[in-house]
């Protein structure tokens, strides 16, 4: 992972959870290499997955909400991405990296609201003019 082949990592991890599937942050590691590899969807899975097995072991892990977060913000879902970040801020409230991605994916979240009122209203526009067109 370190050397930027995440595809080498995502075998390897895979190769690692085949032989130990209750650790956690062997998923949340995978989470992050198929994120690197454009594999969003995967890389929710398996943070998904790190944050269920953590959970189920007793020991909340803030990384699998920030691995989760990325994953969302990768697929746009911003609203969920805030609220993933602000989990793990309840479990890792110093971490300068939960705080960083939960401020940018606040703001991403404003900035797709505005996109969406903005889409709604020049919608609204074009029909009303349409509308006035056929009068």
């Amino acid at each position: 992972f370190k050397n930027k082949d995440y595809k080498t990592a995502v075998q390897m991890y895979c190769q690692a959870i085949a032989g130990k599937g209750d650790d956690f942050t062997l998923f949340g590691n995978r989470s992050a290499a198929y994120l690197a590899l454009g594999r969003a969807q995967d890389a929710l899975l398996d943070a998904s997955k790190s944050i269920m097995l953590s959970k189920k072991q007793g020991k909340p892990w803030a990384k699998g909400y920030y691995r989760l977060g990325c994953a969302l913000e990768a697929l746009k879902k911003f609203p969920e991405a805030v609220e993933s970040f602000e989990e793990g801020l309840k479990i890792d409230p110093s971490s300068k990296a939960l705080k960083n991605r939960y401020e940018q994916s606040c703001d991403r979240r404003v900035d797709a609201d505005d996109k969406q009122l903005r889409a709604r209203g020049t919608a609204r526009r074009d029909l009303v003019l349409k509308l006035r067109e056929v009068r």
